[in-house]
């Protein structure tokens, strides 16, 4: 039996889910258990389809809230990182976004290309976790509710948010490692924050770019994120490999034509790294930066700083057109 596409699983979600809700449980009762139970398989088949898109993570999250699957959290999970395109690598052995062990999730210790406000929520809920004494659970309980309100800016932001909403549904660590028991998963437990993710994966999703231009930006960064050194200091040969990653990848966001204020952002950043020509700059293309990159802009020329401060101004624009 060939697996059904996405659509076909929430079409036929849908249908089940309208059957049970026109029978009477009461006076029908082995009528609404066979629905149930029919309703219960195309459940786990919509959870399992891949999701083509944010709006469709949207949609599994809320299904999952509804009728109680949190324990198949880990589909959706698996959606989310491959939508955010499979993060860019790093020097160490720990996978970026954290691997499976069985049913155990275990997370990084920090997530690459996350927002600052990710990044902090990220480790205040670490420090809550590990924190002794009597208002260790009150600390956890705000640090939950602090990731829940986070306005996610990214995929990336938004694969973290989804693993740390798992995380508080299932909390449990290794050594000074988190992991995530993914066959403990509750539905009151892990409920804020996915649902939160739900309506930021439909707020990502009303300013969706052109899927062209914006699988070329990221193949671009992660090539950018895999260098350790400056491309003009390595041989030909070693350079290479990054060049026919990130030449075809400038090709098409010269091409492609921006459809949103965030695509015409992806190229701005891309220019500025070209314009700018330090180390410091490249990070303009990453979510997450250095500290010290706004010192850098500051202490650049008039025009380096000038475009800056207009890509963090159409930055603004773009957060106040998917907000309203």
């Amino acid at each position: 039996m060939m697996t059904p596409t996405w659509t076909e699983a929430l079409e036929a979600y849908q249908r089940a889910t309208s059957i049970c809700e026109a029978i009477d449980a009461e006076q029908h009762v082995e009528a609404f258990d066979e629905a149930a139970r029919r309703q219960g398989v195309v459940i786990e088949a919509a959870l399992q389809a891949p999701a083509p898109d944010l709006a469709a993570v949207a949609t599994k999250l809320q299904i999952m809230h509804r009728d109680g699957y949190q324990h198949m959290l880990a589909q959706v999970l698996a959606d989310v990182e491959r939508l955010a395109g499979g993060p860019p690598s790093t020097a160490t052995a720990e996978a970026p976004w954290g691997s499976r062990d069985g049913k155990v999730y275990r997370l990084p210790a920090a997530f690459p290309g996350v927002s600052d406000a990710v990044k902090a929520a990220f480790a205040g809920y670490r420090a809550a976790y590990f924190a002794r004494g009597d208002n260790a659970g009150e600390g956890l309980s705000a640090a939950a509710a602090a990731i829940a309100q986070i306005p996610v800016r990214s995929l990336s932001d938004l694969a973290a948010k989804v693993l740390m909403g798992a995380l508080e549904s299932s909390p449990g660590h290794r050594g000074d490692q988190l992991v995530v028991d993914l066959n403990a998963m509750s539905t009151d437990g892990a409920a804020d924050i996915l649902l939160a993710c739900a309506d930021d994966a439909l707020r990502l999703r009303a300013s969706a770019e052109d899927p062209r231009l914006a699988e070329a930006f990221e193949a671009y960064r992660s090539a950018l994120w895999a260098l350790k050194v400056p491309i003009d200091d390595l041989s030909d040969e070693a350079a290479a490999p990054f060049y026919a990653q990130m030449d075809p990848a400038d090709v098409a966001m010269k091409t492609v034509p921006a459809i949103t204020t965030a695509g015409v952002i992806m190229k701005l950043k891309r220019v500025f790294v070209a314009f700018a020509g330090e180390q410091w700059s490249d990070h303009a293309v990453f979510d997450g930066r250095p500290t010290d990159f706004d010192t850098h802009v500051q202490n650049s020329d008039l025009y380096q700083e000038m475009f800056w401060r207009a890509i963090e101004d159409l930055e603004r624009i773009a957060g106040s057109e998917v907000r309203s």
